[in-house]
């Protein structure tokens, strides 16, 4: 998780405080060759205001600029974050309660309070990190 924090940081301030011309080198080098195969500049100017616009783009846009390849990894990263989104929830409100309210006698570390070797083996409970 950090590692992707820092991640989206640098992308970010590379591309808000870089120069003009570097940037468009940087994320477009193809704008001058294909001008009508590449994507529109990006509205927002503000330090995350990529991010919006990356996950509002429609279908018929990415096709008409990258193509159906492109097409299929979009959908492919949004049905990804749909799952993780619906399993992140689930994990909240189920797993990890149930976790922590589990056998607290057997705790080493806190990580084993917050993981499923906190439930006793032979518990009805266990079946819930099967459902999830």
């Amino acid at each position: 998780l950090l590692i992707c924090v820092i991640c989206v940081l640098t992308f970010s301030c590379v591309r808000k405080y870089s120069s003009p011309t570097f940037r468009n080198n940087l994320y477009s080098p193809k704008a001058d060759i294909v001008p009508d195969k590449t994507p529109n500049r990006l509205q927002a100017d503000s330090l995350f205001g990529w991010v919006h616009e990356a996950w509002s783009i429609d279908d018929t846009t990415v096709v008409e600029k990258g193509g159906y390849d492109v097409m299929s990894v979009v959908r492919f990263y949004r049905l990804c974050l749909r799952i993780l989104l619906c399993s992140s929830i689930y994990c909240w409100i189920v797993l990890l309660p149930t976790n922590w309210f589990g056998n607290t006698s057997i705790i080493h570390n806190s990580f084993d309070r917050w993981s499923m070797t906190n439930i006793p083996q032979q518990s009805p409970k266990c079946w819930l990190h099967l459902i999830g």
